[in-house]
């Protein structure tokens, strides 16, 4: 098999695997999500400031962020 033949296959079984993990987060519950409250503050206009919480779930690995 040459090389561009056995790529192709990595390939097809790694997005297999990216619809599969995808899959998993779906169903997640995400019961023991982790969160980490931030900000931008101090800015010369206030109206500039922001917040936000990061969000990561150790089960399943998702990651998101919610704004404030």
């Amino acid at each position: 098999m040459n090389i561009t033949k056995r790529r192709e296959a990595v390939e097809k079984k790694i997005a297999l695997l990216h619809v599969e993990l995808a899959n998993l987060k779906k169903l997640c519950k995400h019961e023991n999500v982790k969160r980490e409250f931030k900000s931008d503050t101090g800015n010369y206009d206030p109206s500039k400031d922001c917040y936000w919480v990061d969000h990561y779930c150790p089960d399943c690995g998702a990651k998101w962020r919610v704004y404030d």
